[in-house]
């Protein structure tokens, strides 16, 4: 009996002495990160009292615009610029993604408004119609129409196929991107706007 009690007296000097040992360690951080802040410019010791710290990333913070065409919808990056689909004047703007200078103004038929990108070409939804276009992302070429259900809108890209989301009928139309070839068409109503997430459409 006198042996546990001995045991655990020992075990709780030795977390009190852990416990002190903590709290003389972070006071000696604290203290060494201002230290260094105003010596040798190294950065702070990190401090264990404080487990989180919220830093905001500055640009966050800085409301920017650029200029493009008359009532920007739909957007896509093409991996060096965004293209901005305007709906009312009908074009496509491609600005660089480094300075939001604009690349070039481009028409696009049929009040575009949705933008996916495949790896070489945009295919663009129009608000009215029944076809998608494809535009050669490297400088901004018409490429053709392809036909699809009633009012395409927002198209998306699953590594080999675009699967275009019909307003106006409900439909998707899935074309091969390769050459525009219709695959098939499925009804799951009310369709808007279609996105991948690696393995499913949704």
């Amino acid at each position: 009996m006198k042996t546990r009690i001995v045991i655990c007296v020992s075990l709780i000097v030795v977390v009190l002495a852990m416990a002190n040992l903590f709290v003389g360690h972070a006071q000696q951080a604290t203290g060494a990160s201002a230290q260094q802040l105003t010596g040798n410019g190294a950065p702070p010791l990190s401090n264990p009292l404080k487990v989180a710290l919220l830093k905001w990333y500055q640009a966050n913070t800085v409301s920017t615009t650029f200029p493009v065409g008359t009532q920007p919808q739909g957007v896509a990056f093409d991996g060096a610029s965004i293209w901005v689909a305007n709906q009312m004047d009908n074009t496509l703007t491609k600005i660089s993604a480094n300075d939001g200078t604009v690349l070039g103004t481009f028409g696009a038929d049929q009040k575009p408004i949705g933008v996916a990108f495949d790896g070489a070409n945009l295919w663009v939804g129009h608000e009215i119609g029944i076809g998608v276009s494809k535009v050669r992302a490297s400088d901004g070429k018409f490429l053709g129409t392809f036909k699809t259900g009633n009012a395409p809108f927002y198209p998306a890209f699953d590594g080999q196929n675009i699967w275009v989301p019909n307003l106006g009928d409900g439909t998707i139309t899935i074309l091969r991107a390769s050459d525009g070839k219709t695959l098939g068409t499925i009804s799951p109503g009310g369709a808007y706007a279609a996105a991948f997430d690696g393995t499913y459409m949704g």
